[in-house]
């Protein structure tokens, strides 16, 4: 397998910024008009591996080849034939997912995102489901655990800290705004809206994502082998790529036996943590920045610690 080579500053930038102002549906089919009108794909999976990619790399030193996986974009055609051929026309996949994690084939684990969504999502997708991917192969006792338990749950943190570490890798690499957003009512009514979620739902084995950010956050305010990243979080109001990295690494080295009484020694002490989060979002509310980049799609580069 040949080294990596990171694009350059210059060429991440051109990339990102692309993105961020044309944001087009990543694998989509196009009607060409002429002296034989005919259907073509048009796709942006080169541009979206190429950023995603790299954002890895900068994150962790290495490849998702190199780790010993492979993230696949499919067209919406191909993504559905894939669910009727893997896993028998499986519903939940074929209309409610995005993404996931991962299907073993005969080259290996393959992670499988769905093309027919804005360039910017499939990107935070396979950030996401690549921290799936990394818990997979280097803690898989943790898959055997069932979505509505406490070991999804924490898969859920583990991915969360995994999406936000790579794209904040991108920002510190370019300079590209990915964790400040515009100080609009909007925005902050969902920040009221988003705290209070975590509290109505943290009893709800069934809101493994909702369950999975609230513990994200209690990781990094309660666990005491990473208290430097609760001081560094007060100081300020941000975790760097390097230091979500290391919470994702923290919660992927979990014992399964050992994460029921983890989390319930985290709800223990969450007391009165609500405002302490919902400050530390606020904090990073700047009224000269508009709707851009990835918060254009969606909040979760923000409303990590």
């Amino acid at each position: 397998m040949p080294p990596y080579v990171p694009p350059t500053v210059e060429r991440l930038r051109e990339r990102l910024a692309f993105t961020f102002e044309t944001n087009p549906v990543t694998v989509s089919e196009v009607t060409i008009f002429g002296e034989t009108t005919h259907v073509e794909e048009r796709s942006y999976r080169a541009e979206a591996l190429e950023i995603f990619e790299a954002g890895y790399y900068l994150l962790t030193g290495t490849t998702p080849q190199r780790e010993g996986w492979v993230p696949r974009i499919f067209s919406k055609e191909e993504y559905e034939a894939l669910i009727d051929e893997c896993c028998g026309g499986d519903f939940v996949l074929k209309n409610q997912v995005t993404g996931w994690c991962c299907l073993t084939s005969s080259g290996g684990l393959e992670l499988i995102i769905r093309g027919d969504q804005p360039l910017s999502s499939v990107i935070l997708t396979l950030a996401h489901e690549s921290g799936h991917a990394r818990q997979h192969i280097l803690n898989p006792a943790q898959s055997m655990a069932h979505s509505d338990t406490e070991i999804g749950a924490i898969r859920e943190a583990e991915a969360f800290a995994f999406e936000v570490a790579l794209v904040r890798a991108l920002g510190e690499y370019t300079g590209a705004n990915v964790s400040r957003f515009p100080d609009w009512p909007s925005v902050r009514s969902f920040i009221d809206r988003w705290t209070v979620s975590l509290r109505e739902n943290i009893d709800d084995l069934t809101k493994e994502h909702d369950r999975g950010n609230h513990l994200l956050w209690l990781a990094v305010l309660i666990d005491p082998s990473l208290l430097e990243l609760r001081r560094e979080l007060e100081i300020h109001g941000i975790l760097s790529s390097e230091s979500l990295f290391r919470v994702h690494s923290r919660l992927v080295a979990l014992s399964a036996v050992a994460i029921d009484s983890y989390v319930a020694d985290l709800f223990e002490g969450s007391r009165d943590l609500e405002n302490v989060i919902r400050g530390s979002i606020s904090g990073r509310l700047d009224s000269s920045v508009p709707i851009e980049g990835f918060i254009a799609y969606d909040l979760r580069p923000v409303i990590v610690p």
